[in-house]
């Protein structure tokens, strides 16, 4: 029970399920997979491709753009991981991917600091309008 309860609450933390998704994953209310369940903000490649429109990046600053953007791109990968039919197996699945969408949220974070360090105001700016357009707001705490 005391693992379900921190799995729960740190998936919550990291904005990757809703309260009543967490509720319901850890107290059996529901017997199957519902795909109707918020999950949180998931990255696409539209969403990576329209963070780097916006930046509108120097020459200098695209060298730094690559590690950002393999980085976003494995937890888009993380994010799409499929859970399995039975609930523990959901439990596992969910456990799993908590801890590999922190893995991956780590990694950007290293991979972000070299390109923020050299971002002006206005593409700091124009990122977090990106940011916050698509819901992402939850992920800035790893930054």
């Amino acid at each position: 029970m005391r693992k379900a309860v921190l799995v729960g609450a740190i998936a919550l933390a990291l904005g990757t399920v809703s309260a009543a998704a967490a509720q319901e994953e850890f107290s059996g209310a529901t017997s199957i997979h519902d795909s109707s369940v918020q999950h949180g903000p998931v990255v696409t490649a539209s969403h990576i491709a329209g963070l780097k429109s916006a930046l509108r990046l120097t020459p200098d600053q695209h060298r730094h753009w690559a590690p950002v953007e393999a980085a976003l791109r494995g937890l888009a990968r993380e994010q799409r991981r499929d859970g399995g039919a039975g609930f523990v197996q959901r439990v596992k699945d969910r456990a799993s991917a908590v801890a590999g969408t922190a893995i991956q949220l780590r990694r950007l974070s290293a991979a972000a600091r070299p390109l923020i360090k050299t971002l002006s105001d206005e593409q700091k700016s124009s990122a977090m309008g990106v940011i916050r357009r698509h819901g992402f707001e939850s992920m800035l705490a790893v930054f």
